[in-house]
């Protein structure tokens, strides 16, 4: 559930795929995020720890390159991964940019 930056209203979306199982698996029903950084990050979840981490040298690179790259060089470990991203509509702050999911799943946040 989120409030939309487009039209100020509460809507909801919903992902499929693996991300709800990946969340549920690390520990968790719900994902709450509040508030907002000075700079790109991105959330971490490994072992009972929650992490935000810099994603600055992320910023502007194409929706498949960042989930790869994100992977094999910043996330250590093995298990079930997903990678939701907001893509270069949301960094520029789109209202109507949405989430992308499992590369090929978009969400719309309107």
């Amino acid at each position: 559930m989120f409030k939309s930056p487009h039209t100020g209203d509460l809507g909801e979306s919903h992902c499929g795929g693996r991300s709800a199982v990946a969340i549920r698996l690390a520990g968790y029903g719900t994902v709450v995020i509040k508030g907002a950084s000075d700079i790109p990050v991105y959330l971490s979840i490994h072992e009972n720890r929650v992490r935000f981490r810099d994603a600055s040298a992320l910023w502007g690179m194409g929706s498949s390159f960042t989930a790869g790259r994100i992977i094999r060089e910043n996330e250590p470990g093995a298990g079930l991964r997903t990678i939701m991203r907001i893509g270069r509509a949301g960094e520029k702050l789109v209202s109507y940019a949405c989430v992308n999911t499992e590369t090929y799943r978009y969400h719309w946040l309107y």
